[in-house]
């Protein structure tokens, strides 16, 4: 017979809790700046696609940009995602 007893962890299980920008079905949730390159990997799409989208409006962008919330708008309605932009809220 072992004298071996169950460990108790002391720490309380937390549920892990999304920080950055994640794409959900064809729904991008993000909160706060997002960079042209970031949004391409998340929509799974070149990143010569949104910034041939973006010349195409009149707007010159590099991959290191960063984009307005209205931008990443219009650019998942142009490539057919929803969007869900979470304003950043501050804990006291």
């Amino acid at each position: 017979m072992s004298n071996e007893k169950k460990r108790i962890s002391n720490v309380a299980h937390h549920s892990k809790k999304q920080s950055g920008p994640c794409v959900e079905g064809r729904k991008l949730i993000y909160q706060g700046p997002i960079k042209v390159s970031d949004l391409a990997r998340l929509l799974k799409l070149s990143e010569a696609q949104i910034i041939k989208n973006l010349f195409m409006k009149g707007q010159m962008v590099t991959i290191n940009n960063v984009l307005s919330p209205e931008t990443v708008a219009e650019l998942c309605l142009d490539f057919n995602f929803d969007y869900d932009f979470k304003e950043e809220t501050e804990d006291d």
